[in-house]
C-alpha cells in the first residue's frame, strides 16, 4: 500500500525523523497565543493607554469604541489623543483614545507553544515507529 523504507538512510532525503523535526519547529514557531481583555474601567483604560503602559507600537489590538465598533489593527504609535495603526492591507487607522471603552491584546504563551511542539514530536514519532513496525510484519 505504502512504500515505507525498512531502513533509514539520511543521505537519500527520505529520513522520517527530519519530518518530525520540521513539524516541531513549525509548531513552536507558530506559537500559542490568546486574546487578553483588559479588566480596567474605561476611564482607567484611557489613562493607561495615554501613559504607554498598555499599548506599544507593534502590538496587535482590538479596540472597542463607544459606538460599539471594534477596530482591529497593528499599532504604529500612541499619543495623548490617538492610537494610530495599520490594517492588514496597510490602510491607516486612527482611534481617538476618548472613544475607547475596551481593549484586547494578543499575548504569546511560550509554555503552551513548547508543550504543543513536544506533543507533536511524540505523536509524529509514535506514528513513524508504528508505520515501520507494521511494515516489518
Amino acid at each position: 500500500m505504502f512504500d515505507l523504507p525498512t531502513s533509514i538512510d539520511p543521505r537519500d532525503g527520505r529520513d522520517p525523523r527530519r519530518l518530525v523535526v520540521v513539524a516541531c519547529v513549525v509548531a513552536v514557531l507558530s506559537g500559542c497565543t490568546s486574546l487578553q481583555t483588559s479588566p480596567l474601567e474605561p476611564a482607567q483604560l484611557r489613562s493607561a493607554i495615554r501613559d504607554g503602559s498598555l499599548i506599544e507600537p507593534g502590538e496587535d489590538v482590538w479596540l472597542t469604541t463607544q459606538d460599539g465598533k471594534v477596530h482591529a489593527f497593528k499599532v504604529t504609535s500612541v499619543d495623548v489623543d490617538l492610537v494610530r495603526g495599520a490594517l492588514l492591507g496597510g490602510e491607516p487607522v486612527e482611534v481617538p483614545i476618548d472613544d475607547i471603552v475596551s481593549l484586547r491584546t494578543v499575548e504569546l504563551q511560550p509554555a503552551q507553544s513548547a508543550l504543543a511542539g513536544l506533543g507533536i514530536y511524540y505523536l509524529a514519532g509514535t506514528a513513524i515507529v508504528m508505520a515501520m513496525v507494521v511494515d516489518d510484519l
